[in-house]
C-alpha cells in the first residue's frame, strides 16, 4: 500500500521583486539592483509559514521607496504599485492617519498587520 504525498509547489513571496536605482550616467545609462525577498521555500499552501509576513514587509519596503512591484508568474511579468498588490492580497486600508489611499509610503512600516 502506498501513502499519497502531498505535493508542494513555490512559496508564493519568491514570485516578488523589485528595482533600486543605484547609478545614473550624464548619458542616461542606468544602473539597477534588484531586491526580492530571497525566498526559495516550497510549501503545500500560498505561502510557507511567516513568508505571508515576509512578503508583507517586503510591499512596504517597496511601498516607502516608491516603486513598482514585479510579480514573475511563469513567462509573465506584470508591474503594480505596492499598495494596489498589498489591496488585492486583503491587506489594503491599514494606512497611517495622513496618507491617503495610492500616495507614496501609505503602506509605511508603521501599519499593523491583524
Amino acid at each position: 500500500m502506498t501513502t499519497a504525498t502531498n505535493a508542494t509547489r513555490p512559496c508564493a513571496c519568491g514570485s516578488y521583486s523589485y528595482l533600486v536605482l543605484l547609478h545614473e550616467t550624464p548619458h542616461g545609462d542606468r544602473t539597477w539592483e534588484p531586491r526580492t525577498t530571497r525566498c526559495t521555500s516550497t510549501t503545500q499552501s500560498t505561502y510557507a509559514q511567516g513568508h505571508d509576513a515576509k512578503l508583507r514587509k517586503f510591499l512596504v519596503e517597496a511601498g516607502v521607496a516608491g516603486v513598482q512591484v514585479r510579480k514573475t508568474e511563469e513567462k509573465v511579468v506584470v508591474e503594480r504599485d505596492a499598495v494596489r498588490i498589498a489591496d488585492d492580497l486583503g491587506w489594503g486600508g491599514r494606512r497611517p492617519p495622513g496618507r491617503r489611499e495610492g500616495e507614496a509610503g501609505s503602506l509605511s512600516p508603521t501599519a499593523r498587520c491583524s
